[in-house]
């Protein structure tokens, strides 16, 4: 099932795959993928359109199903057609002195919504991923990528007069300061010395085996608590902003694990797993409880 999102140049289109249809451990991911029509010089770049829409599908996904699905996907991934994942924001739009403020704002709610996505959110980069492109992936749970040597991976903006600045908490969460040559150069990475520095998660020899390892992930996901899932990903990101030891670090992870194992999951998550039976998981999947930024 699939529905373009149309606009000038590139298009999102939203689908969910469906995998193990009709049986007991089926389970679905929405894909949003992004499209350029032929003849474009410049292939899948960020606009407003792309981003609202975006901002839009990452919204509604985790409260209510897709279009045409029966239920709520386990897994949101990030796509794209061609030979780029996303080469970044369309710089027209992205300085032109009418929108530029407004632009900046977009692209880092974009950014935040993908970090604060209740449903885990993978970054499929089967091309090149530069500038806002790369923030995108940085901005996902997971990063799958191909091993592909004529990849581009990296910020280019400072050869530009600009500096990295709106995607820097994603990728500077991922990498650290093993980040800081590419940023301060300029110069693009392949995928393997992206793996390297912590921006990729995963390299695959091929499109096959790429998807297979995210069907695996997705009917891995479904297994589990949505409520659970959610609050590890909050408990991540709380935990990584705050990197250094401290009373008030023992004090929210003591917490989180004394409220969650008073909640519905865990008490039915224990009480399957002495009965040696699959767990029944409540249904409801509220909004990731996560208001700092990253």
């Amino acid at each position: 099932r699939s529905t373009a999102i149309n606009n000038m140049t590139t298009q999102l289109h939203a689908g969910v795959r469906e995998y193990g249809s009709g049986s007991r451990d089926s389970s679905s991911a929405l894909w949003l993928t992004l499209r350029t029509p032929a003849g474009r010089r410049r292939p899948n770049t960020l606009n407003a359109d792309v981003l609202r829409q975006l901002l839009r599908a990452l919204t509604e996904a985790a409260s209510s199903p897709p279009a045409g699905a029966a239920a709520r996907p386990s897994v949101v991934v990030l796509a794209a057609e061609g030979d780029s994942f996303c080469a970044g924001a369309d710089l027209n739009w992205l300085v032109s002195s009418e929108t530029s403020s407004s632009a900046t704002r977009l692209l880092y709610d974009t950014l935040q919504a993908v970090r604060r996505c209740a449903l885990p959110v993978i970054a499929r980069v089967q091309g090149h991923a530069l500038g806002g492109g790369a923030g995108l992936a940085a901005a996902c749970d997971l990063i799958f990528a191909l091993r592909r040597m004529t990849a581009k991976i990296g910020f280019p903006e400072a050869r530009v007069g600009l500096a990295p600045a709106v995607v820097s908490p994603h990728v500077l969460r991922r990498c650290g300061t093993k980040c800081t040559r590419a940023f301060l150069s300029g110069e693009t990475l392949t995928p393997e010395e992206a793996e390297r520095i912590g921006l990729i998660d995963e390299l695959f020899p091929d499109a096959p085996s790429m998807d297979k390892e995210i069907e695996v992930f997705t009917r891995s996901v479904a297994k589990c608590s949505p409520s659970a899932v959610r609050d590890s990903k909050y408990l991540i990101d709380t935990v990584l902003s705050e990197r250094a030891s401290s009373e008030k670090l023992r004090n929210f992870v003591t917490g989180e694990l004394d409220r969650m194992r008073h909640t519905h999951d865990a008490k039915e998550g224990v009480l399957a797993f002495t009965q040696r039976r699959k767990p029944y998981w409540t249904a409801d999947r509220p909004a990731l409880p996560c208001t700092h930024d990253s």
